[in-house]
Parts: structure tokens; C-alpha cells; sequence
């Protein structure tokens, strides 16, 4: 029998995983933002959980019962680090929220106004469930195969990681400013997702047909977890693939805005001469000095109360824009008496968008 921790020193184990994630924030975080910090994390993370599964998966003798019944100290070591990284993933989520949306916009998912509370929210429920999930798994020491394959789905995620950490960079890298660059990397994203994702939702179908003796062995609790775990995961990953569609038209949009703004530029467009083109408020005040204290107290505190934002060294009254802003009203609240120059740059605005400010 495969030797296995106590349950005590599991829990001992996610927390020092936990703790190890946390940890390396600091690291990951010097001379960067806290939004590099967890995509340095999760890359960190995707490559572990990969190697993992492949570990895990070389351990397997007979099918389906060591998918089902075998279960050693690498499981509990394997499953314990993802707990960590969950429960560290709620932290990141909660700290980051008014970024998780960056390149969505409203028009993006049909009745979703705000791209990054909705994300927000499904992030959330995912990582709870993924944490959850695993906890379970360690505590029935069945089901292994679950949380296995669950390590396989970080695959496509090293590429997500991949655009994030290159649309952060200052010039950005070649391949994600032409349009052959952009399809390559979305269709590794796809042939990912589709081995990551897709391979073990198949072998949940294949189980459910072909090793219900198997199956039907496990007790109320690990039926529950297998069923409910598998079914969760593949209706989530079907939704997302929503949103992956979307980050790749917006990755596209942005490709096609900087071949017209660089054209312009060739042909000597005089953006300064073309203000005109942008509507001016002619009520607007003339530009004055702004203290740090001034913009902090333009926070929109009530529904009809001024919003400002500082972009730049330049503070904006955005209070008109708020409600039809394409990131969405609560990204831009989020903002609202404060620097929002990162969150501005990182959106990879177009110089038209840029120019009717």
C-alpha cells in the first residue's frame, strides 16, 4: 500500500504552500506590480501542476483502478500545492478584480455590463470550487484521477499567462503587433485547451460508459466529488471558451488599430490639426492645477458625485463617461480620485481613443 501523510500533516502542507505562494509575491513583485507578481505566480504554478500530472500519470499500472483507488504521498503533495495556489488565487482576485476584465469591454458578452465584476464573481466560485475540490480529494484519498487531470488543465493557461506578461511589456513583443503573431498564438491556446481541457473531459464521458463497475464501487461522497468536480469544471471551461474568444478578437482589434494609427503616421497625419474631429465641451473649465488631495476627494462617494481620475500626471473629470465606459462603470469607479495610469496603459488603448480625451 502507497505510504501516505496523516491528515494533519496535509493541512500542515497547503498551508505551507500557502505560504510559499504568498511568499513569493515579494520576490515576484520587486520592481513590478502586484499584477505581475500573480501572473509570474500563476506561471510558476502551471508549469509545477503540468509536471505534476505527467509524475502522477506515470505512476498509473491499471486502468481505471489507479485512477480511481491508488493514492500516495505524491497526490497529497501535488493536491496539497493546488489547494495553496487556490486559496492564494482568491486573495489575487479580490486585490486585482478592477484588471481581470482588461480587454473586454460591454459590448463583449451579451447582458454583461461590467466585463471585470463578472469575472470577478466566476473567478471566485471557480477558485472556492477548485480549493474545495481538492481538499475533499485529500481528505477521501479516492478519486485521484480527478485532481490529476484537474493539474492537466493548467496547460492552456501558460499560454493566457504568455499574452498577459507580453501586454504588460514596453515596446510590445513583435508577435503581439502582427496579425500572423497573434492568430499563431491563439490557435496554441485552442490546441491547449483543447489536449488540457478537452482529453480529460473525454475520459470522464469514456468512464461514465465503458467503468461503471468501477465507478459504481466509490461511496456516496466520492461519487459527489467525481461527478460533481468533472461536471463543474467541463460547464465552466464551455463558458470560458466565451471569453477566450473575445481576449482574441480584442487582441486582434488592437493589431488592426496599430496598423491604421501607423499608416496615418506614414502619410504625415497631423493629429493635432485633427482635434477638431473630437468633440469639445465648450463649458468645459480651463485647465488648472490639481492636488493629490483635490483628485482623492473626486471619488465619487455618492451616485451623482463627481468622478475623477489621474492619468499621467493628468487628472480627468470622467464623471459624464462613467455609465457608458466599455470597460464598465464599476472598473472605472475603482479608479475613481486616484492614478489609474497602470490600469490605463495595460488596456492598450488606440490613439483615436486616446486623442478624444
Amino acid at each position: 500500500e502507497s505510504k501516505t501523510l496523516t491528515l494533519h500533516e496535509c493541512f500542515v502542507a497547503c498551508a505551507a504552500w500557502a505560504a510559499a505562494w504568498c511568499l513569493s509575491h515579494i520576490f515576484c513583485c520587486h520592481g513590478g506590480s502586484s499584477n505581475d507578481a500573480r501572473l509570474w505566480r500563476s506561471q510558476v504554478y502551471s508549469c509545477l501542476a503540468v509536471i505534476g500530472c505527467l509524475k502522477l500519470l506515470m505512476r498509473v499500472e491499471h486502468i481505471p483502478e489507479d485512477l480511481l483507488f491508488d493514492f500516495g504521498i505524491e497526490h497529497q503533495i501535488f493536491f496539497s500545492m493546488a489547494v495553496g495556489h487556490w486559496l492564494v488565487s482568491i486573495w489575487e482576485s479580490f486585490r486585482d478584480r478592477s484588471t481581470l476584465g482588461r480587454g473586454l469591454c460591454s459590448k463583449s458578452f451579451r447582458g454583461v455590463r461590467d466585463p471585470s465584476q463578472f469575472l470577478f464573481r466566476a473567478y471566485i466560485v471557480h477558485h472556492v470550487i477548485a480549493a474545495g475540490g481538492y481538499l475533499a480529494l485529500i481528505w477521501l484519498q479516492r478519486c485521484s484521477g480527478v485532481g490529476t487531470f484537474g493539474l492537466l488543465f493548467e496547460l492552456p493557461v501558460l499560454m493566457l499567462n504568455r499574452r498577459e506578461i507580453a501586454q504588460r511589456c514596453n515596446p510590445l513583443p513583435r508577435w503581439l503587433r502582427q496579425r500572423s503573431g497573434v492568430l499563431k498564438h491563439w490557435k496554441y491556446v485552442r490546441l491547449l485547451f483543447l489536449v488540457g481541457r478537452g482529453g480529460p473531459i473525454m475520459v470522464y464521458v469514456y468512464s461514465c460508459v465503458f467503468w461503471r463497475d468501477h465507478v459504481g464501487a466509490l461511496t456516496t461522497a466520492e461519487l459527489v466529488v467525481y461527478h460533481g468536480m468533472t461536471l463543474f469544471f467541463a460547464l465552466l471551461n464551455y463558458g470560458f471558451l466565451f471569453v477566450l474568444r473575445a481576449w482574441a478578437r480584442f487582441d486582434l482589434d488592437i493589431v488592426a488599430q496599430e496598423i491604421v494609427d501607423a499608416d496615418e503616421d506614414d502619410y504625415g497625419f497631423d493629429r493635432q490639426a485633427n482635434a477638431g474631429a473630437f468633440p469639445v465641451n465648450p463649458e468645459a473649465e480651463p485647465l488648472q492645477d490639481v492636488t493629490i488631495e483635490r483628485l482623492a476627494s473626486m471619488c465619487g462617494a455618492s451616485a451623482n458625485a463627481p468622478v475623477w481620475i489621474g492619468i499621467d500626471g493628468t487628472a480627468y473629470d470622467v464623471t459624464a463617461f462613467v455609465r457608458d465606459c466599455p470597460c464598465g462603470e464599476q472598473v472605472l469607479r475603482q479608479w475613481a480620485g486616484q492614478d489609474a495610469s497602470e490600469a490605463f496603459h495595460a488596456a492598450r488603448h488606440s490613439h483615436s481613443a486616446k486623442a478624444s480625451m
